[in-house]
């Protein structure tokens, strides 16, 4: 009696094919193994959405994108603790769970503004983060992050997750556009996964990377530049981010920082102290037009009461500034500081948002105690908010 015959499967899981079965290559485990109760293959080969960071080893090196590299460069070198090859295809990892519950917290989404559609709401998460590996892994890492400046006591081990899904967020985002190539179907997660990426950056920064002066501004230059690859994803697809549902908070924002008539006076002293100060003219510039930016926050802060939207005008400068402003504060020139210390009172006044605490009073003593008395005068509104604080 012959065999009877059946169409091979090419594709198939290596189980079948070793038994000589048809494969429905259902994945991540296929109808058989299922049945079967064994291991599938194609478990060893699907990219699940839950991958601990050291399986990025697992990926060949390969050109990277510069928005990704930029980061990649500061990433922490080390194995996140407690993360470890599940032995068990469907043991379930308690940890992850409770960091991707935390997205949905009163506490994380503190930072959002009440009357405008959430970054992580059903639609946006179904439509953009859960369908993509990368942006999925920065957001549970923004989460852990969260998590850890939280719960002091758990502050090491949340903080180890945090750094170890972002790695492998841009494990996954490297493997995905080993070169950046925007275009209008991924240009939106993207963006989303850059905004993440920026937030994220800023607030662990801020949080953990205090030790000192120098320490900081090293580690504060690189988030500023994960935010000019923002600005270039914004720039270049501003009209189909705007008809997405991000539409309402980018257009919310475009008009909040359009130039008022009559500007605030906060960085009014420091801008005719730059103008009028002896230096070479594209150097000069370059100063005038970082703190004209800067007080266009400082407006839009005061156009917007809502004190939830203050935590999103904060990163709205980082975005702004240019390279060269970024490369003059990466060498600590004095002007560049005190521009700093200036943005650092607009931080001071969202010390309550959990993404920025007390960096900003970190910043203001920092500078003011680097400088010192030679640049009183350059540091007059700075420490006059210092001074405000110490008598109240």
């Amino acid at each position: 009696m012959s065999r009877r015959s059946h169409r091979k499967s090419r594709t198939g899981c290596d189980e079948c094919k070793k038994k000589h079965r048809k494969c429905d290559e259902d994945r991540p485990i296929c109808a058989n193994c299922r049945t079967a109760e064994i291991r599938c293959s194609f478990l060893d080969q699907d990219t699940s959405y839950l991958v601990p960071a050291q399986a990025s080893a697992r990926f060949n090196s390969r050109p990277t994108s510069a928005l990704s590299n930029e980061i990649s460069n500061n990433s922490s070198p080390s194995q996140p603790q407690g993360l470890k090859e599940p032995s068990d295809p469907y043991a379930l990892d308690m940890t992850h769970l409770r960091i991707f519950n935390n997205i949905y917290s009163k506490e994380f989404l503190s930072f959002e503004p009440q009357d405008q559609i959430s970054i992580v709401s059903s639609v946006i998460f179904n439509k953009y983060i859960l369908p993509t590996p990368y942006l999925m892994h920065e957001t549970l890492a923004f989460s852990a992050l969260h998590m850890s400046i939280q719960s002091p006591h758990s502050c090491g081990f949340y903080r180890d997750y945090a750094t170890g899904l972002q790695t492998r967020a841009l494990a996954l985002f490297n493997d995905k556009l080993p070169v950046l190539d925007l275009n209008p179907t991924n240009c939106t997660p993207i963006f989303l996964f850059a905004s993440f990426l920026a937030a994220h950056l800023l607030s662990d920064t801020l949080y953990h990377e205090t030790i000192n002066l120098d320490h900081f501004i090293e580690k504060f230059t690189h988030c500023l530049t994960i935010h000019h690859g923002v600005t270039a994803i914004t720039n270049q697809y501003w009209d189909l981010l705007r008809e997405s549902e991000l539409g309402p908070r980018l257009n919310l924002g475009a008009e909040l920082m359009r130039e008022r008539d009559v500007p605030g006076s906060e960085c009014a002293a420091l801008k005719d102290l730059i103008d009028g100060a002896p230096m070479h003219p594209d150097l000069q510039k370059i100063y005038h037009i970082s703190i004209v930016q800067l007080q266009k926050v400082f407006d839009a802060e005061q156009a917007y009461p809502s004190a939830q939207f203050d935590s999103q005008l904060v990163s709205a400068w980082p975005i702004m500034i240019s390279p060269e402003y970024v490369d003059l504060l990466r060498q600590q020139a004095p002007e560049a500081l005190i521009i700093l210390a200036h943005y650092a009172v607009l931080l001071h006044r969202c010390r309550d948002s959990w993404l920025y605490g007390g960096g900003g009073k970190f910043l203001l003593e920092s500078i003011c105690s680097r400088l010192g008395d030679a640049w009183h005068q350059w540091l007059n509104y700075p420490m006059s908010v210092l001074l405000d604080e110490h008598a109240s």
